[in-house]
């Protein structure tokens, strides 16, 4: 068909009266106008045309994607004739926010090589999915596109696809040489199957097996498709090779696959000879029975079959190589010949038979196996079993290899049991016979043995046979075998499917949905709980599917149709016996669903219309997440009014329509005073309330949290207007607020009351100690016992406040208690001054009485909860000061180890040998969470400081403790004095620096000595005395301080000296 040509520019004139148009609900709009034509001459004139109106559509996006075969894509699809390609079209346009969205059910049409094939509509991602054949060889074009529809523009995407011609390769056979050294031209020719060349094509020659690469590299197809390769066939007939380690069957079976093995070898070097063809010649005829080639160390391996059990000579040899133009390079070796003479061994006849051929897991197979041959007997010689599920892995009847072996009777017969207990679908057995002098191995036929899954019987049932949306329900399956009997422990799967039935339920769109698996119990019952999630029609299905393998029970299933319903809701409105004339008033409303009496936030519309009228007044109003709202009624005229309250039909509940009647008369409201009330749960009280002396209604005390009512009474000419009512109050615990809700009577018109009272309701207090176990408090001396626990007040509410705490009759402590904890808050944290000494004198080792007393000022309430206080001796616990055995000028240090969980104050005091402290201040406080932990459950800490420095410390011994303190667990603790040497520098003192003695008489120095711990030292000094230029060097004993040395009287002429 020619392609029509665009004339531009072409002036058209519409004749008549076209415009307005408006588009239809399609996006356009089609009409008719005669038109002509200005200038004639290449374009004939039109009767009649068709114009479109098309307003602006929105814009959309396609994308197309190959998704199978793998490894293909859009931009090389190449395929064999007769593969189907599948491809994945995606339509997506942009909302207002620029994001791709998909495009929904709309048409997209397909072409293959121009021919409209198919449309489709996209799914909910926008997505279509098409499979193209591809039946002819060379280009396809797949075309997807779309039109303008349903506001959407046009667009368009392709896909290509190329088929693979078939060829036909032609291997010309013709022989045209004179003589096996003559080279001959192998011509090859490559075609379509329509007889069409194709040319530069690359083939690939082989020779036995091996290409000759020569071809294929070389040489490429002509115009006609033609390659034409130069072959010379070679051979030489020397002699050097022979066969190394050639060995034949021991024992030949007659039909059975045997090999022939071996390696070839240069003569004289032993080397390998590779790559070179191997024959095996049977009785001197060819072609030989087999063949195989060296491999890269020269061994063969060639596979062989002897069919009768006539005597035969067989040889192997190497005379057939030709060509050196394979892939492999070859030497042409000769010919080595390697015999043997052999008659092949005959094989026995084995047959199984069993006795049936169809059976359930579990039960028992016979099965009998007879070996025969001729007159021969195969008395008692063995027989093996086999079994396999796939006839491609056996396996012997039993691990014992005695269980999986028969020994044949005297006509070569004997039979076998087996059970096997797993389902399969079926089951193959043979019987294996390995031979002996004269015969071969041999196989047995194979049986097949099919296996009938035995029959089982579902029933099902559901707890509740009325099913609502939302609400679970229990499916229950009954599952028993052939014999009635239940069958434990396998699944059952269960479905709900949607079925059209004739009750207008329309079930489109609705699919089947999976609801899970149950496996059944000890009992054979399998329980699934089901929640329906859509109104309609459903079957509920329960399948038991059988599993190859496992089980034995054949699969079956059971269903049951069952109806959805909506839920339905409930309205509660509280109406007064009559309202007042002019008045407005307000009627409370909750919306609640119906069966669990959730609170439900509706839209809600109420009128009220006077009886014997036709005016009717309506409102809407919407319920809080509560389900509460409150319906305002203006001030009406005395009468009898119809209150209409409706609710919608929604996806969920039904439709509701409820009818209340007012009265609204012109009677006076009476003025009724009434008081708060405190009374404790379960005595008598006194309730007062004041009225006018002469209203007679009855009055009606209710609690506005619950409306219920806890007193009433109606007043008498006795009364006076002064009502006292003695009851009991039937209400929990608490605080709440009442009203008064009055009856009318002659004069006064009925109500409630705009205000209410407090009502009090009171018990006890609620103690609950957390450290108690059956009463009884554990505790240690040494530890602190932190007391933990719950406490609710009179009105059962959290109680902040304290708690005393009495032991042995003793008042202890006041514990705080915040929002309903002492000892830790709700978040774990302690709460501070909460702590009991254990190590207290007053505490007894062993059990004590211990109270938790809360009392109530207003009320005089006193709550006391006893506990037993059990009292053990507890081991010192680890805390001790690090001793110091060499300090100098430089940081003192004062370190001691504690209990990990301690979280108190450390605090190090200077002290003498007996502990006492020397300054009522610490030398340093820190916080005990901020030590190390160390590998025995230990907490280090340390404080540097240059303590003994700073208050000019003489050297010597010193002490010091550390003090745990403030700990909640721990009782204040302090350790043992840790020694501390501090060194100085040792003191020598002469009596003086300037000693002056006579000429010629004896000069004596005293020495005092201090060592570096200040003590008096015990031991020798060095001395040096310079006189005249000479110098006398020696020492000096020192004993408890003290040293003398006396210089000579030779050596006190008159001059000065020095001593050092």
């Amino acid at each position: 068909m020619k392609k029509p040509e665009i004339i531009r520019p072409l002036d058209i004139r519409v004749f008549g009266n076209v415009m307005p148009h408006t588009t239809n609900n399609k996006g356009f709009e089609s009409f008719y106008s005669k038109v002509d034509y200005k200038n004639k001459t290449k374009v004939k004139s039109l009767e009649k045309n068709t114009f479109t109106l098309s307003p602006l559509g929105k814009d959309v996006f396609m994308t197309a994607s190959i998704t199978n075969p793998s490894g293909i894509t859009e931009n090389n699809c190449r395929v064999e004739l007769g593969d189907t390609v599948a491809m994945m079209i995606t339509l997506t346009t942009k909302d207002d926010d620029g994001n791709n969205i998909p495009v929904v059910n709309h048409q997209i049409y397909i072409a293959v090589d121009t021919v409209i094939t198919d449309q489709q509509l996209t799914n909910k991602n926008g997505i279509i999915t098409y499979n193209y054949t591809c039946e002819k060889s060379g280009e396809h074009e797949i075309k997807f596109y779309t039109k303008f529809e349903d506001g959407y523009n046009g667009t368009e995407k392709s896909i290509k696809v190329t088929g693979l011609y078939d060829t036909i390769l032609t291997l010309e056979s013709k022989e045209t040489r004179t003589s096996h050294t003559q080279p001959v031209d192998i011509t090859v020719k490559l075609t379509t199957t329509e007889g069409t060349p194709i040319k530069n094509a690359q083939l690939h020659l082989y020779e036995n097996n091996y290409e000759m690469v020569k071809c294929f590299n070389n040489y490429k197809t002509d115009t006609s498709g033609i390659i034409k390769f130069p072959y010379k066939e070679l051979h030489n007939y020397n002699q050097d090779v022979l066969f190394k380690d050639a060995k034949y069957p021991e024992k030949i079976i007659q039909n059975k696959v045997h090999q022939v093995t071996g390696k070839l070898v240069k003569k004289g070097t032993d080397e390998p000879v590779a790559n070179q063809l191997v024959s095996l010649y049977l009785d001197y005829q060819i072609p030989p029975i087999g063949e195989a080639r060296t491999d890269d160390e020269g061994y063969f391996s060639i596979d062989f079959k002897i069919e009768d059990n006539d005597p035969h000579m067989m040889f192997i040899a190497n005379n057939r190589d030709s060509s050196l133009d394979t892939t492999a390079s070859r030497i042409p070796f000769g010919v080595d010949l390697y015999k043997r003479s052999f008659t092949a061994v005959p094989v026995p006849t084995v047959e199984v038979v069993p006795t049936v051929t169809s059976i359930i897991p579990g039960q028992t197979l016979d099965l009998s196996v007879t070996v025969t041959d001729k007159d021969a007997s195969f008395k008692d010689e063995k027989v093996y079993w086999w079994y396999s599920l796939d006839q491609n892995t056996w396996y012997p009847f039993s691990d014992d290899e005695d269980e999986s072996i028969s020994i044949l009777g005297g006509m070569g017969g004997a039979e076998k049991n087996f059970i096997y207990n797993k389902k399969a679908e079926n089951l193959y057995i043979k019987a294996e016979y390995k031979g002996n002098a004269v015969y071969g191995e041999a196989i047995s036929n194979i049986v097949t043995i099919h296996y009938n899954p035995e029959k089982i019987s579902l029933n099902m049932s559901f707890t509740e046979n009325n099913f609502i949306r939302n609400i679970p329900n229990n499916i229950k399956v009954e599952m028993k075998d052939s014999s009635n009997k239940p069958i434990v422990g396998y699944d059952i799967e269960f479905w709900e499917i949607p079925v059209t039935l004739d009750n207008d339920y329309d079930m489109t769109g609705i699919e089947a949905r999976r609801i899970g698996v149950a496996k059944t119990n000890n009992e054979g019952v399998a329980i699934k709980e089901y929640t329906p999630i859509n109104r309609g029609n459903f079957r509920i299905k329960a399948i038991y599917k059988l599993s190859i393998n496992v089980q034995k029970y054949d699969a079956t299933e059971i269903s049951d149709t069952i109806l959805v319903q909506k839920r339905t809701r409930k309205v509660i409105t509280t109406i007064e016996p009559t309202y007042n004339e002019n008045t407005k008033f307000q009627i409370p409303l909750i919306i609640q669903d119906e069966l669990d009496q959730t609170p439900l936030s509706e839209t809600v519309t109420y009128s009220y219309q006077k009886t014997g009228t036709t005016q009717k007044t309506e409102k809407t109003i919407t319920t809080n997440n509560e389900g509460k709202a409150t319906l305002e009624i203006p001030a009406l005229s005395e009468g009898t009014y119809v209150l209409n309250i409706q609710l919608p039909s929604t996806a969920e509940y039904y439709r509701i329509d409820t009818r209340r009647t007012l009265k609204v008369t012109k009677k006076e409201i009476p003025e009724l005073n009434f008081y708060d009330i405190t009374c404790k749960k379960g005595e008598i009280t006194t309730i007062n309330i004041k009225a006018p002396s002469d209203y007679r209604g009855k009055i009606e005390l209710k609690t506005v949290q619950t409306n219920k009512i806890i007193a009433s009474i109606t007043p008498t000419d006795n009364d006076k207007g002064i009502l006292e009512i003695n009851t009991i109050i039937d209400e929990d615990i608490g605080r709440y607020n009442y009203k008064l809700v009055y009856a009318s009577d002659s004069k006064y018109s009925g109500g409630t009351t705009t205000d209410f009272q407090e009502l009090k309701i009171y018990g006890s207090f609620s103690i609950s100690c957390a450290n108690a176990v059956n009463g009884i408090i554990e505790a240690k001396r040494k530890i602190n016992l932190l007391l933990t626990g719950r406490i609710t007040d009179l009105y059962n509410e959290d109680y902040t406040g304290s708690v005393s705490c009495w032991i042995n009759g003793e008042k202890f402590a006041d514990l705080n208690v915040s929002e309903g904890y002492f000892g830790k808050d709700s978040e774990g944290n302690m709460i501070e001054g909460i702590s009991i000494n254990i190590d207290d004198s007053r505490i007894e080792n062993g059990k004590n009485d211990l109270k938790l007393i809360c009392s109530d000022q207003e009320t005089g309430v006193i709550t006391e909860k006893p506990y037993t206080l059990n009292v053990t001796r507890q081991d010192d616990f680890v805390f001790y000061a690090v001793q110091k055995e060499s300090v100098y000028d430089a940081n003192a240090e004062f370190k001691c180890y504690y209990p990990s969980d301690a979280t108190g104050k450390i605090e190090f005091y200077e002290t003498n040998a007996n502990g006492e402290h020397l300054e009522s201040s610490p030398i340093a406080t820190l916080n005990a969470v901020g030590g190390t932990n160390q590998t025995n459950g230990l907490k280090a800490i340390l404080n540097h400081q240059k303590y003994f420095l700073n208050k000019n410390k003489a050297g010597g011994t010193y002490y010091y403790t550390a003090k745990l303190i403030d700990d909640p667990k721990y009782v204040t603790s302090e350790t043992v004095p840790a020694r501390y040497y501090y060194h100085v520098k040792a003191v020598i003192t002469p009596t003086s620096t300037d000693i002056r003695a006579k000429e010629n008489e004896n000069l004596t120095i005293t020495l005092t000595v201090k060592d570096s711990l200040n003590q008096p030292h015990t031991g020798t000094l060095d001395f040096e005395l310079t006189y005249n230029n000479s110098t006398t060097q020696g020492t000096i004993d020192v004993t408890n301080g003290v040293g003398t040395y006396t210089v000579p009287k030779e050596k006190t002429k008159s001059h000065n000296r020095k001593f050092k």
